[in-house]
C-alpha cells in the first residue's frame, strides 16, 4: 500500500484561520485523524467591531457634513483588511506546507473570502503542493466533525 498523501487542511472565515494537519492511524487511532495545529486570528476583524462598539457618540451637526464617530478616524477598508488577513493565511499554509512536506493542501473557505485570497495562496505554494479547494464555512466544526465531512467530500481518506 502507497504512502498516504501528506495534508495540510485550512479552514478560515474573516474572524480567523485554523490549521490542522492529517496524520496516519497509529496505536491510538484506528484510522487516519485531524489534528489541530496553532491557528490565527484576524486582528484587524476585531479592531474594526471593537471601534464600532466603542465609538457611539456621533456627530450630529448638519454642517458638520455625514455622521460619524467622534475623534475616530475611518477604519481600512474591509476589502483591504481581509486581503492582510488573506496573506497572512498564504504565509502560514506555505510555511506549514514546506516544514512539513505537505502533499496537497486543502483550503475551505466561504466563497467571498475564498475568491479574494485564492490568488495569495496559489503564488505562496511550492508548485509540486496541489492546491484543493472547498466553498463553505466549517470554522465553527470540531475536528472530529470536520474530519467526517471531509471523508464525505472525499478530501480525506474516509
Amino acid at each position: 500500500m502507497g504512502r498516504m498523501k501528506r495534508t495540510c487542511i485550512v479552514v478560515a472565515d474573516r474572524k480567523r484561520a485554523r490549521f490542522f494537519s492529517l496524520e496516519p492511524e497509529d496505536d491510538r487511532h484506528a484510522s487516519p485523524f485531524l489534528m489541530e495545529r496553532p491557528g490565527i486570528i484576524n486582528t484587524d476583524f476585531e479592531s474594526a467591531r471593537k471601534y464600532g462598539q466603542e465609538n457611539t457618540q456621533c456627530v450630529t451637526n448638519p454642517q458638520a457634513g455625514r455622521e460619524r464617530p467622534v475623534d475616530a478616524s475611518c477604519p481600512p477598508h474591509r476589502l483591504e483588511r481581509e486581503r492582510r488577513f488573506g496573506r497572512d493565511i498564504a504565509r502560514l499554509a506555505s510555511k506549514m506546507a514546506n516544514t512539513a512536506n505537505i502533499d496537497t493542501i486543502v483550503f475551505i473557505a466561504d466563497p467571498p473570502l475564498l475568491a479574494l485570497v485564492r490568488k495569495d495562496v496559489r503564488e505562496s505554494l511550492n508548485r509540486l503542493v496541489e492546491l484543493k479547494e472547498l466553498a463553505g464555512d466549517c470554522t465553527p466544526l470540531t475536528t472530529q466533525a470536520l474530519y467526517e465531512h471531509l471523508a464525505a467530500k472525499q478530501l480525506v481518506p474516509g
